[in-house]
């Protein structure tokens, strides 16, 4: 029987550590997600030798062989309410050399599930598992030309190395983000208790600059809702200032 995770029912979505049986459901995300997010990064040929079938036998093989996923490593899948699986993300012990313990080894959404949260609820819980095996600290590769990379600078992480990969005979660069304390995940304040400390007339110091976009701001780690039809939008877009497009510091 699956384990749910501490993090459910948020936008109708339950994340549970996955199964053997959730294999072709993992492949199918996998290879959609790398199909919307790399067309055009990644050689075509490439992304067409990805198929369901492919994937498939591989993430069969990691759970009926250990040694094929590495030592420590876990996986959560994110369900619907028909219980498919939408998305999913791994993690477990850092496997190379900067000075991190633990590692968000991937998360992967679908495209028509993007923008919900789902993606901060994956990651909350990869984190929770890591805290779980005693890592306080932890990194994530992604590739520069992701169009998605800012998801990980939204989460405070900051950039920490860079290293040259190749996909299908195409030299690409890749990019570490890191986080060397990962109790700032733990202070991140749930949707709906900030909704009620806003309605109170509270904030974290920072006011609504006036606009048409319903971007919102979680520079304080919470979330402050703009779009009153949609209740709570989970991205933003960082200003060097350390503010964001939409809001500006207070004036003391």
């Amino acid at each position: 029987m699956k384990e749910k995770s501490k993090s459910q029912n948020k936008f109708h979505v339950i994340i549970l550590e996955a199964k053997a049986a959730d294999a072709p459901a993992i492949a199918r995300v996998n290879v959609d997600t790398w199909r919307t997010t790399y067309t055009g990064i990644m050689p075509r040929t490439y992304l067409d030798s990805r198929t369901y079938e492919e994937r498939t036998s591989v993430w069969q093989s990691r759970y009926s062989d250990s040694s094929k996923l590495w030592h420590g490593w876990f996986v959560y899948v994110a369900e619907n309410t028909e219980g498919e699986v939408i998305g999913f993300a791994g993690g477990g012990p850092h496997k190379g050399d900067l000075p991190f313990s633990g590692e968000l080894g991937f998360i992967y959404l679908l495209e028509a599930y993007q923008h919900q949260g789902i993606g901060h609820q994956l990651v909350d819980v990869i984190v929770d598992r890591l805290k779980q095996q005693g890592h306080n600290s932890m990194t994530v590769w992604v590739l520069a030309a992701n169009p998605y990379r800012t998801f990980y600078e939204t989460l405070g992480g900051q950039i920490v190395g860079e290293k040259e990969v190749n996909f299908g005979g195409k030299h690409l660069k890749e990019i570490a983000y890191g986080w060397h304390d990962l109790s700032v995940f733990g202070k991140m304040m749930e949707p709906e208790i900030a909704i009620k400390k806003i309605a109170e007339g509270l904030d974290c110091g920072y006011k609504l600059v006036p606009s048409d976009s319903d971007r919102c701001c979680q520079n304080c780690n919470n979330y402050h809702p703009i779009d009153k039809t949609r209740g709570i939008c989970y991205e933003y877009e960082v200003l060097p200032t350390g503010g964001c497009k939409f809001y500006t510091p207070k004036e003391k």
